[in-house]
């Protein structure tokens, strides 16, 4: 198989020496690079033509190769493989950012490449909860854990099942956040991220947490994290700073990612159970509005018009969503690209939200919540 590979950058130029020292050589052979930077197109690199898109697409027409292999970051991935696709270039793969980053050289490098099937969109975000309740429980949290007074994991066999069925309708996913609540509190944690690996090896993922919990994780744990390349996204609360050197050192020691957030500050309320808000103003001013929520074989823009029924019961709201603001992913007439255009359109129940936040001063509460930690106005 003759192939060349897009992105002229660290990545690409790995994965040239990974197929040349895999022993794959033989069976394959890296005609140039492509690469979309004006600065590069028509230099070398090791001994190689860098080419701009045109330039590849002329190759591939005259079948001088047979195959494009994206080796570029992550985020630049859906981009790219649309670019291709345009320019009529079909069999096109993609190399995981991450195996070139942890320099992991014992794997079968032809068996790292993932078909990109040009049919089908690339999902860009979602977001699952591993763990409902949580042990900070934050006033006037999104999630709304003050509420919740009993354990509440997330279904294990479904969540393969969900993931099955999402890759039937999309071809990878840039982003998956294993969250909650928090996630730590679940001792299956590591079976999700091992299967959220195995059924999406292109995304790039991570457990959002507290952080509370990290010096008090198994070995086993990190181990998993390490070997399957997931990261943690820690926001960084009051609490969080007293372990915060116990975090760095461990997630050091066993070279796990570790993204923190700013100090937290501050928490705001943004919903009103009245109803006659502006859905459009309030889904562009919504920082919500990327955050795709998968539970139980159903997916929304957020997670809201799926804990709506919680949320009324427990702040005696009469909130309703709209009739399409969840999707049914098994719904038989459901494509991806109708997927990632509904993940992308405003919500019927953004009418519930004001486009404007009432901030206040953040504080843990326990389970000693009132209605007026998510209700503005209240």
């Amino acid at each position: 198989m003759k192939c060349a590979i897009w992105g002229a950058g660290k990545i690409g130029e790995w994965l040239k020496i990974a197929i040349e020292q895999s022993g794959v050589e033989n069976s394959m052979s890296v005609v140039c690079f492509g690469d979309n930077n004006d600065k590069l197109i028509g230099t070398r690199k090791d001994n190689i033509s860098i080419l701009s898109i045109e330039e590849v697409y002329q190759l591939y027409d005259k079948k001088e190769i047979d195959t494009v292999i994206i080796a570029t970051r992550n985020r630049f991935v859906k981009e790219i493989a649309i670019q291709l696709s345009d320019m009529g270039m079909s069999n096109v793969y993609m190399f995981p950012e991450w195996i070139s980053r942890k320099r992991i050289t014992t794997v079968n490098i032809e068996k790292c490449f993932i078909k990109i099937d040009v049919t089908k969109p690339r999902l860009e975000y979602f977001e699952f909860h591993i763990a409902d309740h949580c042990n900070l429980n934050c006033k006037g949290c999104g999630h709304l854990c003050p509420t919740i007074t009993e354990p509440s994991y997330g279904n294990y066999e479904l969540y393969v099942k969900d993931l099955m069925r999402l890759k039937e309708l999309v071809w990878g996913i840039h982003r998956i956040r294993l969250m909650g609540g928090e996630p730590l509190l679940n001792k299956d944690l590591g079976k999700f991220i091992k299967v959220t690996r195995n059924i999406f090896p292109d995304a790039s993922i991570s457990v959002v947490t507290n952080g509370l919990l990290i010096p008090k994780s198994k070995p086993e744990l990190f181990r998993i994290m390490y070997e399957n390349d997931c990261a943690f996204d820690i926001t960084r609360y009051e609490p969080t700073e007293k372990v915060m050197r116990k975090i760095h050192i461990l997630c050091d020691m066993y070279k796990i990612k570790c993204n923190v957030s700013a100090p937290v500050k501050e928490f705001f309320k943004i919903r009103s159970a009245s109803g006659d808000e502006d859905p459009q103003k309030s889904y562009e001013a919504c920082i919500s509005k990327a955050c795709a929520y998968l539970r139980e074989g159903k997916i929304s823009t957020c997670g809201a018009p799926q804990r709506v029924e919680w949320f009324n019961k427990m702040l005696q709201t009469q909130i309703k969503p709209g009739t399409e603001d969840v999707i049914d992913l098994y719904d038989e007439n459901l494509d991806g690209w109708t997927l990632v255009e509904k993940l992308a359109s405003p919500l019927e129940m953004c009418r519930y939200c004001k486009a404007v936040p009432e901030t206040f001063a953040w504080e843990s509460i326990g389970h000693n919540w009132k209605k007026e930690d998510w209700l503005v106005g209240e």
